[in-house]
């Protein structure tokens, strides 16, 4: 047993070595013991292939810029914005400046804080957004441009405005009041991205593997190089879809229809979808059947679909049922072994999916997200537990986004301005498969690590609960950073699907 113990050790740190490779270890005094304080922003100049780093204290922001090989070429140091600017929204970056763009609590005041490499300088400069009779709904940067939606109150009026450096270089309004985004009395699009004022929208990086837990939301806004999509669920008929190109800042509106022939009670159907690659992948689920399918929406074409029913093992599946984490274990996993308990957990929970290519072929993730309560420990010593807040007839903690992941537990991973999180102290429930690229038939099979299967590995293998963590993309791999607390070094490593 001892023998096999070693052997399980020496074989979890060897594949855990060649999953990554260390870039840079630097030392760095960060002061504050507040995770939530304690940030790092990344930015990839496109231009010439720099890397900005900026590691965000309680009172100071210090920035590296690092060349190619990942040198430090040049440092600056700076103060903090005021203490009512504490969100990054997005960031900019052109050949002499990265720009951070802070925003207030309730995204009503915003700032810029600059970073001049060349001369060591800082600066910080008062933004002004049109927020008169609209209010912010979300930003995102796309290849060093920073785009911001804002959406006209009680309307289906949507703008959206471009940063170049620190200037405005376009802004649009969609009117798109012809169309109805809800099933019941409100259907325009405020009242369906929006409840109480907070506003249910989850961002994604439309160009990563992004986990179960993170594709459950209702509503969702995806970013890539060339458009912002925005999908919305909240009607298990259908998926309302709002595609907006970065280049001509057009806009087109699709409403893709769900599987017509799922007769279940429609107040037990849950139902979401995904958008990947101009494909649109989309589930249903109850506790009787599940129905997963992709669309293509450049062709406006059904390209394949899966149906199962409670009774039956799922033949499109290339991993065992899974269910992980639990109230207290972050990795605790088990497998299910019937379609039904699947299907039972999916019903009673929020249902998701999502796809990611590796080679030729796609790898789709089908499952679900178990919000299970929390237990603390309360003022008189008692075990309490922290309640869940349904908007929308969505699940989520606190006011931000439906299922924001940056609002749960975690142990957060920053890919840009919004987190990559496995989570603790929840479940999910899950299976995969792998369909050919062109045929969307499946493939029976062995699925392989994406980068972010491996980086996951790695750090619960080690045992790295990481702090001030982050992630960004360079050419063909990925660059995840953390702090170390204990050594005061924040280290960046190397992983490739």
């Amino acid at each position: 047993m001892k023998v096999f113990v070693l052997f399980s050790l020496l074989l979890a740190v060897s594949i855990s070595l060649c999953a990554q490779t260390i870039l840079l270890e630097k030392e760095v005094h960060l002061e504050t013991r507040l995770t939530e304080k304690r940030q790092c922003m990344p930015i990839v100049n496109k231009s010439n292939g720099k890397v900005g780093m900026f590691l965000l204290d309680v009172f100071d922001i210090t920035g590296f810029l690092l060349d190619k090989d990942y040198q430090i070429e040049s440092k600056i140091e700076c103060m903090r914005p005021k203490s009512k600017f504490k969100e990054i929204i997005g960031t900019t970056a052109d050949k002499n400046n990265f720009n951070l763009f802070f925003a207030n609590k309730s995204k009503s005041k915003f700032q810029i804080t600059q970073f001049n490499f060349n001369t060591r300088e800082t600066k910080e400069i008062p933004l002004e957004l049109p927020l008169k009779y609209a209010d912010y709904l979300k930003s995102t940067t796309v290849n060093n441009k920073l785009y911001v939606l804002t959406l006209v109150k009680e309307s289906s009026i949507l703008n959206l405005i471009e940063f170049t450096g620190t200037e405005v270089s376009r802004k649009k309004s969609f009117d798109l009041r012809k169309y109805h985004f809800g099933n019941g009395y409100k259907t325009d699009l405020y009242n369906n991205l929006t409840a109480g004022g907070v506003v249910q929208l989850a961002r994604l990086d439309a160009e990563i593997p992004n986990p179960i837990e993170y594709t459950c939301g209702g509503n969702k806004l995806y970013y890539s190089s060339n458009k912002l999509v925005i999908t919305l669920d909240n009607d298990p008929s259908s998926t309302k879809l709002i595609d907006v190109s970065l280049k001509d800042f057009s806009c087109n509106v699709k409403v893709i229809e769900h599987d017509k022939y799922f007769k279940d009670d429609p107040y037990y159907i849950k139902a979401n979808s995904y958008y990947y690659n101009d494909v649109l992948y989309q589930i249903k689920a109850s506790s009787k059947q599940l129905f997963a399918s992709a669309y293509d929406l450049k062709g406006d074409s059904a390209l394949n679909f899966f149906r199962v029913t409670a009774d039956k093992e799922i033949a499109f599946k290339n991993t065992p049922i899974i269910q992980q984490g639990s109230q207290f274990v972050v990795d605790m996993e088990r497998e299910l072994k019937k379609t039904s308990q699947l299907l039972r957990k999916l019903s009673a929970n929020e249902v998701g999916i999502s796809a990611y290519a590796v080679n030729d072929n796609i790898q789709i993730t089908i499952g679900g997200y178990i919000i299970v309560h929390n237990s603390t420990v309360g003022a008189n010593g008692q075990m309490t537990s922290v309640p869940r807040i349904a908007l929308n007839n969505r699940t989520q903690y606190g006011a931000g986004g439906t299922f924001d992941p940056s609002l749960l537990p975690a142990v957060r991973l920053y890919y840009g301005v919004d987190n990559y999180d496995y989570y603790n102290a929840n479940k999910t429930v899950f299976f995969q498969s792998k369909v050919d690229g062109s045929t969307y038939k499946h493939i029976p099979g062995h699925l392989k690590d994406n980068a972010f299967d491996k980086m996951k590995k790695d750090i619960f293998n080690n045992n790295e609960f990481s702090r001030a963590a982050s992630i960004f993309k360079i050419d063909d791999y990925y660059v995840y950073g953390s702090y170390n607390t204990q050594t005061k070094t924040y280290t960046l490593k190397k992983y490739t699907d």
